[in-house]
């Protein structure tokens, strides 16, 4: 179920900004890991050429191929 915002309604956001290079994103810190473990985490990727873009779980499900997730 959704919950659509007011004026009076703030939602937080962290963000992980990580460059791309050769088509390939690392992430090398334990402090990107743990923020991204937040449910209100993005990952964003910037390659220096193209605008940055929100890589979603799904976009990053189809391209890697993964269809099980250990939980």
């Amino acid at each position: 179920m959704a919950k659509i915002l007011g004026s009076d309604d703030r939602v937080f956001v962290e963000v992980v900004v990580r460059q791309s290079d050769n088509r390939a994103v690392i992430v090398y810190y334990t402090s990107e890991k743990d923020t991204l473990d937040n449910p209100n985490a993005e990952l964003w990727i910037y390659n220096g050429v193209n605008e940055p873009r929100h890589l979603s779980l799904g976009k990053f499900i189809k391209t890697t191929g993964i269809n099980r997730i250990r939980v």
